[in-house]
């Protein structure tokens, strides 16, 4: 390594502050109290039950839409949110560092984690069901729970905070 590389390393990790301490166990629910509560994560959850099988969903405002497409609307609808991300895309890019460290390191998403694909110039995103099962938006053109592998080109994972 050159000198640069060793003074840029340095910078970094005192950017990141202190290693945990040994009996300092940092978990998945450290992540969702940081980002979601488990109310508002049960409560998202609900709004995809209670919609399976529709091929069509109230938005928070109350106007009705086809759910073929709307991936990310409807993630933002089951958590009371509108309008943060136009595409399920651009919610993958702001958090493209964290879903792809996820999917490197084998991470099955827990239970309301936004799941992201590569499925076409807009993206797919779904809402984790934890164990390995998503709710989506185009399982067989209804609004249903499906296998992680349910859709191709799998991008990983994040924690979006839909609920702040």
């Amino acid at each position: 390594m050159n000198r640069l590389t060793v003074a840029a390393l340095f910078t970094w990790f005192a950017a990141c502050g202190p290693a945990p301490e040994d009996d300092e166990v940092l978990t998945d629910a450290d992540a969702v109290s940081a980002e979601l509560s488990s109310a508002t994560i049960q409560r998202a959850l609900h709004w995809f039950q209670a919609n399976n099988g529709g091929t069509s969903f109230r938005k928070v405002n109350g106007a009705s839409v086809p759910s073929e497409g709307r991936c990310e609307l409807a993630v933002e609808t089951s958590y009371g949110k509108l309008g943060k991300y136009a595409t399920a895309h651009q919610n993958y890019l702001a958090h493209r560092a964290e879903a792809a460290s996820n999917k490197s390191r084998g991470l099955v998403p827990p239970l309301g984690a936004s799941v992201f694909y590569n499925t076409s110039a807009d993206g797919h995103v779904a809402f984790s069901a934890g164990g390995g099962r998503i709710w989506s938006t185009s399982v067989n053109r209804r609004i249903g729970n499906a296998s992680m592998w349910h859709f191709q080109n799998y991008l990983g994972w994040a924690w979006v905070g839909y609920g702040n």
